[in-house]
């Protein structure tokens, strides 16, 4: 074999030998050694001694030669002076190196330790536990978590629970949310018990709220709950309460109301009311109504009336709350809107139909009492005396059907009373003027034919 660079063989040996300090083997299968042109510490790249350099920090050199370069500090090992003649020195606890060639170690940051020398990475501390030491060279600098708070690995400092969250125990790595239905404002809490029941008027449907929503308009919760109840049809709510209120007398409203609407005229709604009812024929509302009042007698309605109408002329209601108006009888009339009784046709005047404003007089000869719905034609004997009554001629007298008085009988005739015509003096009698209810015997030496 061919001795290898830096090592000789005169001939005399089976092996080869290293050259003395400060002689070199510059080719392979050297018989001798020859003065290195570099010192240690130093390098060539020409081979001559007019060219060597000293080793840049980071690296060493710790043999005579011609090398073209020096050795780099290996991982977790450094060197800050330059033209080294030494090996690298190794990091220090605490400290640490990731790559070949430094000129320093690096301080192993917060949240980090190493016990090692020449470590080529520092360990983080255990998630729950946390450090805020630079350079730690132990990992008794990572303290636990206290209750309140935790940690991810490699933490520098411990972090609190935020509102909403809690943590009963030391050295955890998360912290637990408070359930749905409750809330926490606080930071760094210790317990469950922190977690506070949603206020009534509020709600969470979520975990780990530092806060409660507010129950919107139509919408109430009066138990620690999760979500906000719909008021009911016939209540309503603002936001933030409770308890949703009834709609007051003549007002409605609808599920998940936010305000009662007021019912319209011609209707009516009672307290909590889902709806406005119509009124009834014979009745009527103003607007706001708890109920609806009757129409007075001499008015009538129709259904969902606002008001009341009167009843025209002709027609009366005699009492309240009428849907309709009644005609007036035969034999009476109603001169006027808004009656509550028709009047009767005086004496004399009629009416035969119904729903009359006026009585028609009778005609000449016939009479009517009160409230009549015909006239009565005067018979024969006698004669209308008054509006109201026919009365019957008087002996002496007669009349026709329909008469306004009685004729008296002309001379020669006579008749008794209520009769329809005067009967002549028989024979042997007379009747010397008019109007004579009977005739007279003719005297001694006188007669009459009749």
């Amino acid at each position: 074999y061919l001795c290898a660079i830096n090592t000789f063989n005169a001939g005399s040996s089976s092996h080869c030998s290293s050259c003395p300090t400060g002689m070199v083997a510059l080719t392979v299968g050297s018989a001798s050694c020859v003065l290195s042109p570099c010192s240690i510490g130093s390098y060539t790249t020409t081979g001559t001694s007019e060219d060597c350099k000293l080793c840049p920090a980071g690296t060493y050199d710790t043999q005579f030669g011609t090398g073209s370069s020096c050795t780099l500090c290996a991982t977790g090992k450094f060197s800050a002076a330059i033209g080294s003649s030494l090996p690298c020195t190794s990091c220090a606890a605490g400290s640490f190196i990731d790559g070949s060639g430094a000129t320093s170690c690096t301080l192993c940051p917060a949240g980090s330790y190493t016990a090692s020398i020449g470590s080529s990475s520092c360990s983080g501390c255990a998630a729950g536990k946390a450090s805020s030491s630079i350079g730690a060279a132990s990992s008794t600098t990572c303290s636990t978590c206290p209750t309140g708070s935790y940690s991810l690995k490699a933490a520098s400092n411990c972090v609190p629970c935020s509102p909403g969250y809690y943590n009963s125990d030391e050295g955890s790595s998360f912290c637990t949310s408070c359930p749905a239905g409750t809330y926490d404002p606080y930071y760094s809490s210790t317990s469950k018990s922190s977690c506070l029941p949603c206020p009534q008027g509020t709600a969470s449907s979520l975990t780990g709220v530092s806060e409660c929503t507010i129950c919107s308009a139509g919408k109430y919760s009066n138990v620690q709950g999760t979500t906000c109840l719909t008021c009911s049809a016939g209540t309503y709510s603002n936001a933030g309460v409770s308890i949703c209120a009834d709609c007051a007398a003549g007002s409605y409203s609808s599920t998940g109301s936010s305000f009662c609407s007021t019912c319209s005229a011609g209707t009516y709604a009672n307290v909590r009311s889902e709806f406005c009812t119509k009124c009834v024929a014979g009745k009527y509302s103003a607007a706001g109504a708890l109920s609806c009042s009757s129409c007075s007698a001499g008015f009538y309605s129709n259904e969902g009336s606002s008001s009341c109408s009167l009843c025209q002329a002709g027609t009366y209601t005699s009492s309240g709350g009428s849907s309709s108006c009644i005609q007036c009888p035969a034999g009476t009339y109603g001169a006027f809107s808004g009656l509550t009784s028709c009047q009767l046709c005086a004496v004399g005047y009629y009416m035969g139909t119904t729903a009359a404003t006026s009585c028609t007089v009778c005609p000449t000869g016939s009479v009517a009492t009160e409230g009549s719905s015909a006239c009565t034609v005067c018979s024969s004997g006698k004669y209308a005396s008054s509006p109201s009554t026919c009365s019957v001629c008087g002996a002496g007298t007669y009349s026709g059907g329909g008469a306004i008085a009685c004729l008296a009988c002309a001379a020669g005739s006579w008749s008794l009373s209520g009769s329809a015509t005067c009967s002549f003096c028989s024979a042997g009698t007379f009747s010397s003027s008019v109007g004579l209810s009977s005739c007279q015997m003719c005297p001694a030496g006188s007669y009459s034919s009749g």
